[in-house]
């Protein structure tokens, strides 16, 4: 199977939130290519939190699949780090993000 490929990575800080946004080029096992778009937010506020992957129709994107805040592993609070917040902070529910979208896609 072909490996996924980022196609493009953004993190940005608003107010209380960080928020991260990739697009990927996933690749099923039936050899199918599908255009993903991951959205994740960390919040102060856990209930204001989310993550979910969205798939490119050809005209708009359509919800994929989501993860509850409570079952986020991304921190919250990253806004208020001793430290800047990078994809890295993001990486356990990217990785989780991905791989069911390739179960949801096959």
């Amino acid at each position: 199977m072909t490996a996924d490929v980022r196609l493009d990575s953004e993190v940005s800080t608003q107010g209380q939130q960080v928020n991260c946004t990739q697009l990927w080029r996933v690749h099923t096992a039936k050899g199918v290519t599908h255009k993903v778009r991951l959205k994740l937010r960390s919040d102060s506020y856990v209930d204001q939190s989310y993550a979910y992957a969205q798939v490119w129709d050809g005209k708009q994107w359509q919800e994929l699949y989501a993860l509850q805040p409570a079952n986020m592993l991304t921190p919250t609070k990253l806004a208020y780090g001793p430290k800047r917040a990078t994809v890295a902070d993001f990486d356990a529910d990217i990785s989780r993000l991905l791989s069911l979208s390739r179960t949801v896609l096959a």
